[in-house]
């Protein structure tokens, strides 16, 4: 049987290569979508100009109810054409969480609880991380440009999307839950495996943010050889 040391470095491994993929899928979709949008920001006839629309619209997205969430997270999943993103997802948050879970101060195992957000939530908050960078990052996408600064300034998009993104997938993880569970003294221990899907958690106010489903799934520690 494989030792502990020899279970973390696998799953480190696996957590680089889900992550770049994700990344690879999400990155170019997130790019092309908010091409998009700086496009509607120029139509729209701002007299502050594009720039300044194109920031007006990157502050509404933390504020979207939730048929707009659908709407435009749909999008960006077709941008990814990717038809295995909801497992991707999964795969990332499993193999993040187990390696942010090998530290601990117990010796005894522990049914280990993973949360796996939903991949419309996710996007959202992706969204919303990137348009917060993007705000203060806007003239990037300054029109009437040398070809070469555009390209630049392109590249510069996808470093802060890339940023964006790997700060959702922190901010989304569990740790402060990690972080109660295994980094205390010995307790009794659990066993037992469970999947399961958690019922769409009900709105409180009428249209304002989506509801933050996640699939919480419980794995059974291994056994000790």
């Amino acid at each position: 049987m494989e030792s502990s040391s020899e279970n973390i470095s696998v799953y480190a491994e696996a957590k680089g290569e889900y992550t770049k993929q994700l990344c690879g899928f999400i990155i170019p979709a997130l790019k092309s979508y908010f091409l998009q949008t700086f496009d509607i920001a120029k139509d729209s006839g701002n007299s502050k100009g594009p720039v300044w629309a194109f920031q007006d619209i990157l502050k509404e997205i933390p504020d979207w109810n939730v048929d707009k969430v659908k709407r435009e997270t749909e999008k960006i999943i077709d941008l990814t054409n990717c038809d295995y993103l909801e497992e991707l997802l999964t795969a990332v948050f499993i193999a993040h969480t187990k390696v942010l879970s090998a530290i601990r101060l117990t010796s005894k195992n522990k049914k280990l609880q993973i949360s796996v957000p939903k991949v419309e939530h996710f996007l959202h908050r992706a969204l919303c991380d990137c348009a917060r960078l993007l705000w203060s990052n806007a003239f990037l996408l300054k029109p009437n440009i040398p070809s070469i600064e555009k390209q630049k300034n392109l590249n510069q998009m996808e470093t802060l999307l890339h940023e964006g993104v790997l700060q959702t997938i922190r901010n989304m993880l569990p740790v402060k839950t990690i972080l109660r569970e295994y980094l205390q003294t010995d307790g009794d221990e659990d066993d037992g495996e469970q999947v399961q899907e958690e019922a769409p958690v009900e709105e409180k106010k009428e249209e304002e943010k989506p509801a933050e489903e996640e699939k919480s799934v419980e794995e059974k520690p291994a056994v000790k050889p």
